[in-house]
Order: C-alpha cells, then sequence, then structure tokens
C-alpha cells in the first residue's frame, strides 16, 4: 500500500502542481513525476527534464567526445546553404562524411544561435523525442500500472541509455529512433516505418548492420529452435581477443560492408581508445559488468524456458529480433565499440518483452534484484564518472529561470 499511495495520483490539481514545479525547481518536479509515470503530464515533464538537461550540459573533460562535438558546431557558425548542400551531395555520391545527420543539425542550430547549450538543447529534444515514443510501448499498455513494479520496470528500460548518452550525438539518438521504428513493426505491424528506419544510417552509418538485422528476423523467426542454438553458441564468441579474431579467424568471412566496418573499429585510433578504459580500477568494474551481464543472460533463458507463455504473435517477433541482436552483439563483441553497442539494445528490448510477457507481478524479485546487481552502474557509472562530467550540482536545485538566463545570457 505505502508504494500505491506514493506512486498513484492523477487530479487536475496534481498536474499543476507538476508543471508550477518545474518552474520553480525542474529536478523537483521530475522527482515528483515520478508518482504517475504513465500520465500525459509526467511525459511533459519528462521531455522538459531532458531539455533542461541538454541545456546545462558542461563538457568537463576535453577527452570526451562531446569535446570534438561542440568544436565542430562552432566550425559551421560562417557555413552557407550552399557549403552545406555540397556535404549532403558529396554524402549521397558516396565521396564525402557518412554521417549526414550531425552536419545538418550543426548548421540548422548556428541558423538560431551559435551558443553550445542552445545546441545541445535542440540535440536532447530530438533524442528525448525517440526516447519517450518508444518507452510509450510501456506506459500506453493497459497491463502498465504506476507502482514500484511499474517504476522498475521504466528504470530499466531507460537506463542502459539515458539522456546522458545525448553527449555522443549520432549513435543512440539514431538508436532510439531505431528501437521506435522496430517496435512500430514488430509490435504494431506498422511496416511503413522500415521507411523510417532507413533513415537511421544517415545518422550513423552502422545502423545499416540494425536494418540487416531487423530484415533478418523476419526469416530466422521461421525456426525459432534454431535462433535459440544460435544464441547459445554465440555467448562463447563474447570472450574471444581481438588478435585472435584478426590472426586467425580473418575478417574476410564477414560481407564486404561488415568487414570495413569491423576494421574501422580495430584501427589503432580505436583500439587504443579502448585501452586507455582498462587501466586503474578497471577490474572492479569489469566484475560488475560481468555480473550485470550474467543478469540479462538468465532473463533471456528465462524468458526462452517460458516461450509457452508467449502467446501473442507479435512478442514472438520480437523475442526473435532480440535473440538475433544478442547473437550479433555477442559475435562482434571483441571488436571495440561494435558489438557492446548492439548488447545496448537487448538491455532496452529484454524488459520490455519480459513485461509483454510476465506483466508486473510475475517473479517480482527477479526484477527487485536489478537493484543490487546494477547498483555499481548506476551510481558509479552513470552518476559519478557520466553525469559528473557534463553537469554542474547546479543543475539539482536551480530555477528554469536561473537556467535559462545562466546558459543563455552569460
Amino acid at each position: 500500500m505505502m508504494y500505491k499511495s506514493f506512486f498513484v495520483n492523477n487530479s487536475d490539481r496534481d498536474r499543476k502542481i507538476k508543471y508550477l514545479l518545474f518552474f520553480f525547481w525542474p529536478f523537483g518536479a521530475f522527482i515528483y513525476s515520478l508518482r504517475n509515470i504513465q500520465s500525459k503530464s509526467s511525459r511533459v515533464i519528462f521531455f522538459l527534464i531532458c531539455i533542461a538537461f541538454g541545456l546545462c550540459i558542461e563538457c568537463k573533460n576535453e577527452e570526451l567526445d562531446m569535446s570534438r562535438i561542440a568544436d565542430n558546431f562552432l566550425s559551421y557558425k560562417n557555413m552557407s546553404f550552399v557549403e552545406l548542400k555540397g556535404i549532403i551531395m558529396d554524402s549521397i555520391n558516396g565521396v564525402g562524411f557518412r554521417d549526414l545527420y550531425e552536419h545538418i543539425l550543426y548548421w540548422c542550430v548556428n541558423q538560431i544561435s551559435s551558443n553550445e547549450h542552445v545546441f545541445w538543447m535542440i540535440a536532447s529534444m530530438i533524442y528525448a523525442f525517440f526516447y519517450l515514443k518508444s518507452l510509450s510501448f510501456i506506459l500506453d499498455d493497459k497491463r502498465f500500472k504506476s507502482c514500484f513494479m511499474g517504476f522498475m520496470i521504466v528504470l530499466m528500460f531507460t537506463m542502459p541509455q539515458p539522456i546522458f548518452s545525448v553527449t555522443g550525438l549520432r549513435f543512440w539518438t539514431a538508436g532510439w529512433l531505431a528501437i521506435f521504428c522496430s517496435l512500430q513493426i514488430f509490435i504494431h505491424n506498422n511496416y511503413k516505418y522500415f521507411l523510417i528506419l532507413l533513415l537511421t544510417p544517415f545518422i550513423h552509418v552502422t545502423y545499416w548492420i540494425y536494418v540487416f538485422l531487423v530484415t533478418l528476423t523476419f526469416v530466422a523467426r521461421l525456426s525459432e529452435k534454431l535462433l535459440v542454438i544460435i544464441f547459445f553458441l554465440s555467448y562463447p564468441f563474447s570472450y574471444l581477443s581481438m588478435s585472435f579474431v584478426s590472426d586467425v579467424i580473418g575478417m574476410d568471412i564477414l560481407p564486404t560492408s561488415l568487414e570495413r566496418v569491423a576494421l574501422s573499429y580495430m584501427g589503432e585510433d580505436h583500439i587504443e581508445e579502448f585501452n586507455r578504459q582498462g587501466t586503474g580500477w578497471f577490474w572492479v568494474s569489469e566484475m560488475f559488468d560481468i555480473i550485470l551481464n550474467t543478469y540479462y543472460l538468465v532473463m533471456t533463458c528465462w524468458i526462452i524456458k517460458h516461450k509457452y507463455m508467449i502467446l501473442e504473435r507479435q512478442d514472438r517477433y520480437l523475442l526473435a529480433f532480440i535473440l538475433v541482436v544478442y547473437s550479433f552483439a555477442n559475435f562482434t563483441l571483441v571488436v571495440p565499440h561494435l558489438g557492446i553497442r548492439y548488447l545496448g539494445f537487448v538491455e532496452i528490448l529484454l524488459p520490455l518483452l519480459w513485461f509483454r510477457v510476465f506483466g508486473l507481478y510475475k517473479y517480482k524479485s527477479f526484477i527487485y534484484m536489478y537493484l543490487i546487481v546494477a547498483s555499481f552502474y548506476l551510481l558509479w557509472k552513470r552518476l559519478v564518472m557520466h553525469y559528473s562530467n557534463v553537469l554542474d550540482f547546479d543543475f539539482l536545485y536551480d530555477s528554469s529561470i536561473v537556467m535559462l538566463i545562466d546558459k543563455l545570457l552569460y
């Protein structure tokens, strides 16, 4: 009853409190909105807090990718439309930049303002829009309730790639768009979204892989047992070394397009950047990562074991897609940045499928366990390492007016 009394509140007065509180204390409005996650007013607040996050981003570490992005944004300050058109045409002809999204965004925002805070605010708007559209597949489900278990499912769906990931600009902006399109295709049978999915490679070129995996799912779904076998066979591959794959197995077993992507990720710059993470107390992080990865593996196995409970055709397709992506991620985990990114899709989609299969009230202890196994990830990686690198503490207590004046006028 304690959880219910805290989480459920859907009155008109409650909605007004949220909006008024956001004006005086945005972060407080965000916390208050967790009382009724599925209400439209709460979703508006979630969207606004993402915008506030973007507005308040400060790059405190020049080694972060966002530092390069900020410099690139400023370099477009005096670019004409003719120059932008040239970049687009070169990309279409295959001789220029492969990812058009960031260049178009740089130019468009510079037409409004050359303030970096404005740039990150608009980038966060786009990111949050597709995240919330994807989240609606949970919140709009008639089985969802605003309760502690509902909060846990939303937390597990969100935390693999929360708003912080907008600082990478391309990959997870495309990621949430790709997830939204995939859910439209698999759950709503809305195949026109496949055309929108084809836009994702223009945000990040590696999404041709994602498009391929979505297409492959429709074929692989015909043999569910084979998918399960391949999934379990793929798991040992996640422990192979880069040198073994490149020297012994070779990259020529891949299609030409995937071989090119794999080789680019295994270049000296990527490997050097990847290896920089493996210093100091890296082994502690690695240990907790193994625990969390094992949790997701058990989660997948539990769904497979109870697949007889999956009665909806749409959920069968979603399970097939998760197994296809999971297997691909395991096979390519050896490649820096590639496999680990595709594991992110698994971590996002698994809680959604779990909810659709088991609802909110089955196997609750397993869901509660996430708070324990993910504690290092949530507290250290996200709060300490990530958010502290891009936010000042005043984000937690400033009013909307103070944020706007501080970031736009000074």
